[in-house]
């Protein structure tokens, strides 16, 4: 009901106003307000509905000793809670602060607030979980999570998505800043409570001189961050202070602070990485023996990003076997209504997911169960994708295909920027963008790059062949070309491409068939797939790694090359007429 009322009072036209966010403060505070009043904390007294009167209200309730009821909530955040009401005020219309006045009084005079509801209801008006995560990720992680008790949600995307469970229990939030809004939840819902801290650099709540442990946890983080060399100073022994990976410190620190159920959603980069510091986490993940699942969810879900979420799933009981879910596919995407700043895709089909962690409900579509002492022993993947790769689909000209992952047929070459010297050294030609002509192929590159002996390594490691399928993955991001058998001896790839160069012994016959696959119509659009939408455009190697190449026979293989070369001669006779029409003009012009 109080979520009604608070989505009643605040209109989707409002967030345009300049007040808009003046006004959401001042909500909180008449919520916070009624809720004193109830508690006997403030004196009962009808609501003065003008800026005159609620000024000195605020000033005097800002002013008061904590006591009582709020005995256990620090005297700053009660200031915080209140201090910028009086020069709010004066930016919101008195039209508008008569309306929440009178509605808030009305509500509370007919008991329909429920005050564990209105913080959320709040806090996602301030920040719309949209320009998050789509709302279904918040249900599945809640879904996922238990109940009860005291639950962890360490910073202020993890609030976002699991604030809901303060109608359960306990929640305890640590963020960077405490906002008035941040306070004001704390005064609505006497089960929510937030303090000033870092999980990682700086945790906070502590019992007894130590770190306070809880009963289970949600954890968001939408971005791996690596830390400086020494940044990281453990006191409480949960860390290892050698790893800088704050998404590998992240996990750590939620295994060591929750005994309970823990649900951890991040982008997974320790799972998709070889070095001895990712194998060795991962091996540390599987012998906590608490690890129950790993989910990995469609790219799209971050506005702005194609990196893909992975999900943990760890149980207070003890496991021997891990389930890896893969989530990725169509089937669990939705395409939402687009706004700028909005996540590419909803999450679709969340009660799938969650049957996956049944052995009875499991799909061997979507899931695999594995034993953990062997994953131990053996290669120690864990990235869901590598074990439903054989089964993995995508739609070709209407039908399934079967498909394999790019990084298995093609060595992927990330070219890297050349230092021209301006000397007379050794020259190479550097291909761009600008060199591909309409028919996707490179032509003659105009760019000279003198190279000393330091830059003749990086210049010969990007050296282009005959055949090779070149892919921009900034600015232009999805442009695709392949390299003619014409090819100089000398050409190199600019730093905006990646060469995609066909291994040996692969189902690909030719570089062409790729070629033509990535023009297609199905391949450009799982090419825009992994394009972030930033000002500038970018895909990510990971991202790239994954991309599905269907598995076409020898026969079709065949139609595709020989489609090239009718496609190649089309394009020539364009060139041709078009260059044959301006000739034509460059005539007229000189007879006139």
């Amino acid at each position: 009901m109080s979520r009604d009322i608070v989505h009643a009072l605040i209109p989707g036209t409002l967030q345009s106003k300049n007040w808009y966010q003046a006004y959401l403060v001042l909500l909180g505070q008449l919520f916070a307000w009624a809720r004193l009043s109830e508690l006997e904390f403030l004196p009962e007294q009808e609501l003065p509905d003008n800026h005159a009167e609620l000024e000195p209200l605020f000033r005097t309730i800002g002013q008061k000793k904590v006591a009582g009821a709020f005995a256990n909530v620090d005297q700053s955040l009660w200031q915080t809670a209140w201090q910028q009401g009086d020069e709010l005020l004066g930016q919101i219309p008195s039209d508008e602060i008569t309306r929440a006045c009178h509605s808030v009084m009305t509500a509370k005079r007919h008991n329909l607030l429920k005050y564990n509801e209105i913080p959320l209801a709040l806090q996602r008006r301030s920040k719309p979980l949209s320009s998050a995560l789509p709302e279904a990720m918040g249900e599945l992680l809640e879904a996922l999570s238990g109940s009860g008790g005291s639950c962890y949600l360490p910073n202020a995307n993890s609030f976002m998505l699991g604030a809901d469970l303060a109608l359960a229990g306990q929640v305890y939030s640590e963020q960077p800043a405490i906002s008035t809004l941040d306070a004001l939840s704390v005064l609505i819902n006497p089960d929510i409570h937030i303090a000033q801290g870092h999980p990682v650099l700086e945790p906070a709540f502590f019992t007894s001189g130590q770190l306070q442990k809880f009963d289970h946890g949600v954890g968001l983080l939408t971005a791996d961050h690596r830390y400086k060399v020494n940044e990281v100073r453990d006191i409480f022994q949960r860390l290892d202070t050698q790893v800088r990976s704050e998404e590998m410190l992240f996990i750590r620190h939620m295994f060591w602070r929750c005994s309970g159920q823990v649900v951890i959603a991040v982008p997974g980069r320790f799972l998709q990485k070889n070095t001895e510091q990712h194998i060795a986490f991962r091996r540390w993940l599987l012998k906590q023996n608490r690890l129950h699942a790993i989910i990995k969810l469609p790219k799209g879900l971050l506005p702005g990003r194609a990196t893909p979420l992975y999900v943990l799933v760890a149980k207070r009981q003890v496991t021997d076997n891990v389930y890896l879910i893969d989530a990725s596919s169509d089937y669990f995407k939705a395409t939402p209504v687009r706004k700028k700043g909005t996540a590419k895709i909803q999450l679709n089909n969340v009660d799938v997911i969650l049957e996956q962690m049944n052995e009875d409900s499991a799909s061997p579509r979507f899931s695999k169960k594995l034993d953990k002492k062997a994953l131990i022993q053996g290669s120690v993947i864990l990235d869901p994708g590598h074990y439903c790769a054989d089964i993995r689909r995508i739609d070709l000209l209407g039908k399934p295909v079967a498909a394999s992952y790019l990084e298995t047929l093609v060595d992927i070459i990330r070219a890297q920027a050349l230092r021209d010297i301006h000397l007379e050294k050794q020259v190479f030609l550097e291909v761009t963008a600008n060199d591909i002509n309409e028919a996707g192929e490179i032509e003659q590159p105009a760019k000279e790059i003198h190279v000393d002996e330091k830059g003749l390594k990086r210049a010969k490691q990007q050296l282009l062949q005959p055949g090779d399928v070149l892919l921009v993955i900034k600015g232009q991001a999805g442009r695709i070309a392949i390299v003619p058998d014409v090819c100089g001896l000398n050409w190199v790839a600019n730093q905006s491409f990646v060469i995609l160069r066909l291994k040996q012994n692969t189902y690909l016959n030719s570089s062409i068939v790729l070629f033509r696959f990535l023009r297609s119509q199905t391949g450009k659009a799982l090419v825009d797939s992994i394009c972030t939408e930033s000002q500038v455009p970018f895909i990510h190697g990971n991202d790239l790694k994954q991309l599905p190449i269907p598995e076409w026979s020898a026969f079709e293989q065949q139609q595709a090359e020989q489609s090239h070369r009718e496609i190649l001669k089309l394009y020539a006779q364009v060139r041709f007429i078009r260059d044959k029409a301006r000739m034509i003009e460059d005539e007229l012009l000189k007879e006139a």
